[in-house]
């Protein structure tokens, strides 16, 4: 898509753009791959950044179980982690709404949700295995 085209090469601007005029954040490709995860991949934070508050979930996986924080881990694109930990992996409490109780330290009642599941683990390739947590990822701008 032209978001992920745009998350790709880095073009945050273009991004924010692409956002204003509607496209769809997660939108996955025949693979499952969404625009955070192409930025993830390619190491651009500050297009993560931008998917992100406009309300991009990290903990979407690909056809290949992987999201946006294993790929940004395999190729070692730690500003990438940085934009997509802190409290940016956490829902905006204002926002959440569906069936899950989100407690005060952000850890969801729901099974599944907000909780990592121990074990599991993806190859990240270059013979590094990830460790996969899956955690709503909702961003206020006020948080970034």
């Amino acid at each position: 898509s032209a978001l992920s085209g745009a998350a790709c090469g880095g073009q945050a601007e273009a991004v924010e753009r692409l956002l204003q005029a509607g496209l769809e954040v997660d939108q996955q490709d025949h693979y499952g791959s969404t625009a955070l995860m192409a930025a993830a991949a390619a190491g651009h934070a500050e297009a993560a950044r931008t998917l992100l508050k406009g309300g991009a979930r990290a903990d979407i996986e690909s056809n290949a179980r992987q999201t946006a924080r294993s790929l940004a881990a395999a190729g070692g694109h730690d500003a990438v982690l940085e934009v997509l930990s802190v409290p940016n992996a956490l829902p905006d409490m204002d926002a959440v709404s569906v069936g899950a109780d989100i407690n005060r330290t952000g850890n969801s009642t729901a099974p599944g949700v907000g909780q990592p599941d121990p074990g599991e683990e993806l190859g990240g390739g270059g013979g590094h295995a990830v460790k996969v947590s899956r955690r709503p990822s909702r961003v206020s701008s006020s948080e970034l």
